[in-house]
């Protein structure tokens, strides 16, 4: 139902496929799909001021309904840096989390910026802080998202946390820019991630 619901077809055929990459591809379309939604779904509620007469599925709950009730999740972004990595981040990481999925949080990618987290909501703050010190240990069942530029992805141009960790089951690289033309090492990280 999570992929029937949230993710397109090709998300359900590459979860039955039995290649990493496919699985990879899956699994981050339906995370995505469902913070997306979350994130959505609140803004809408908020925007409305009116709660939704029926109680929506939970993310854990329709993973769980997929067969995916095992995943866990480590994010890997610029949590604690600002800017547009760091924003969509934070709201993908705390929807997950309010939806029951199981994630933990790692600054990575870039400089902590005190001046940016001290301008967050308390309630912001504190959900980062809490996920930040949430213990998962990798193993098959975790995915590793690097929410990033390529370059921070292992291995990294520039000092930051490792991403991806040694010992997960799935990656799923996340990036976005603006350009005319793609860097030359660009395609290495695709082909070292698939």
């Amino acid at each position: 139902a999570l992929l029937h619901r949230f993710a397109s077809p090709l998300c359900f055929t590459a979860l039955l496929h039995r290649s990493p990459m496919m699985r990879a591809l899956a699994v981050a379309g339906a995370l995505a799909a469902l913070a997306a939604t979350c994130v959505d779904a609140a803004d809408a509620a908020d925007a409305s001021g009116v709660d939704s007469p029926q109680t929506p599925q939970t993310g854990a709950e329709m993973l769980a309904e997929a067969g995916m009730e095992d995943i866990q999740v480590i994010w890997y972004a610029p949590f604690y840096s600002g800017g547009g990595y760091c924003s969509e981040a934070i709201d993908f990481a705390l929807a997950l989390d309010q939806q029951g999925v199981k994630i933990r949080i790692e600054q990575h990618g870039d400089s902590f910026n005190a001046d940016f987290l001290a301008g967050l909501p308390e309630s912001t703050r504190e959900g980062l802080f809490r996920l930040s010190g949430r213990t998962i240990a990798p193993n098959n069942n975790t995915v590793a998202v690097c929410h990033s530029e390529p370059g921070a992805w292992h291995p990294s141009r520039w000092p930051t946390t490792r991403c991806p960790p040694p010992g997960v089951g799935l990656t799923v690289g996340r990036t976005m820019f603006e350009t005319d033309r793609l860097p030359g090492d660009f395609f290495f990280f695709f082909f070292f991630f698939f």
